[in-house]
């Protein structure tokens, strides 16, 4: 289990004699074993303080301590949320203090004087199952990871396809309600182009940092209600979908937003961009046409060397700069 290449796990011993106390330190090779004494108390108050502040793996706790014995002490911290293994260590060999140790999930009750034999052997075994779990969390960790990022690529793939218009009615439906997407929440397409660096053509790694960049700066800038979800299309565009939970999405609030994109990009991340906003709708199905204006709205700045960020004008149809409304810097 490569348990010498794990960080040690933390000890704390707490018992209100101090010779018990240091024939405890001894009387197994701790750091030998995979395990380090991370504090020691003399009595259950303060072993209750120690463990809410070091958060130690196992504690090894006497019966009988004054202020608050080690079975209050270990109720005391499950009360508190503490979770770690709790060995009980006395001099009684009593059925009533077995019987309540049981009830607290203590693993083992030992007798004084202390068998370092048993000792090692329990210790090891909370070390190999305390272990084993931390494996088994971390790899759950890892799949739940996994589908939280597949999730989410499905989600851009399918915006990408409604925003070309690929999805038929059923398909629509279908894939909406498994990604978790409102029919009518009021939402707008957006499309980013990135500029060239120096007239070159960036490399498909220095795109992929970009479009991580502008992600970042997307979810910063745009209020939590506002969910932003970003696509790659093509060598030099990304697609940007904005979803307002609250059903109050503005286009000058829009247009304020984009023009911060756009301005930090520029001044914190010296990447140069091209902004067209398209037209706010209220159904999904209608992100297409939204989409389809994004695209309009920025070939025409770019064509006619309009501003870096600038929105679809409703009310325009001849192709010049006075069909859309500009954020100069």
């Amino acid at each position: 289990m490569n348990e010498h290449m794990q960080e040690p796990m933390r000890v704390l011993i707490a018992d209100d004699e101090s010779m018990q106390r240091e024939i405890l330190k001894i009387a197994i090779p701790w750091k030998e074993n995979g395990f380090s004494i991370c504090g020691e108390a003399r009595n259950g108050a303060q072993a209750l303080e120690l463990c809410l502040s070091l958060k130690p793996d196992i504690i090894l706790v006497d019966v009988n301590m004054p202020l608050l014995d080690g079975l209050g002490l270990i109720e005391k911290m499950r009360e508190a949320g503490c979770a770690c293994r709790a060995i009980i260590i006395s001099g009684y060999d009593e059925f009533v203090y077995a019987r309540r140790a049981i009830t607290l999930g203590v693993d083992d009750y030992l007798l004084k004087p202390i068998d370092e034999v048993e000792l090692l052997k329990q210790v090891q075994r909370i070390r190999d199952q305390v272990l084993k779990k931390k494996q088994i969390d971390n790899s759950l960790s890892t799949m739940h990871q996994q589908a939280e990022e597949n999730f989410r690529n499905l989600r851009r793939d399918f915006f990408r396809n409604l925003a070309h218009n690929v999805l038929d009615a059923e398909e629509l439906k279908e894939q909406a309600a498994d990604f978790q997407l409102a029919q009518d929440n009021p939402l707008v397409a957006a499309v980013i182009e990135v500029q060239q660096q120096n007239g070159s053509i960036r490399s498909s790694s220095e795109f992929s940092a970009c479009r991580f960049g502008i992600a970042r700066v997307l979810t910063d800038l745009f209020d939590a209600e506002q969910e932003t979800i970003l696509f790659s299309d093509g060598l030099d565009q990304l697609g940007v979908v904005v979803i307002d939970s609250t059903g109050a999405l503005d286009e000058d609030v829009l247009l304020a937003r984009f023009r911060a994109v756009q301005a930090y990009l520029l001044d914190h991340m010296h990447i140069s961009v091209h902004i067209g906003i398209g037209d706010i709708v209220h159904r999904i199905g209608e992100f297409t046409s939204s989409y389809e204006h994004a695209m309009e709205t920025l070939k025409r700045a770019v064509m006619f060397q309009g501003s870096s960020v600038s929105k679809f004008e409703k009310t325009s149809i001849e192709p010049t700069t006075n069909g859309l409304i500009s954020a100069q810097r």
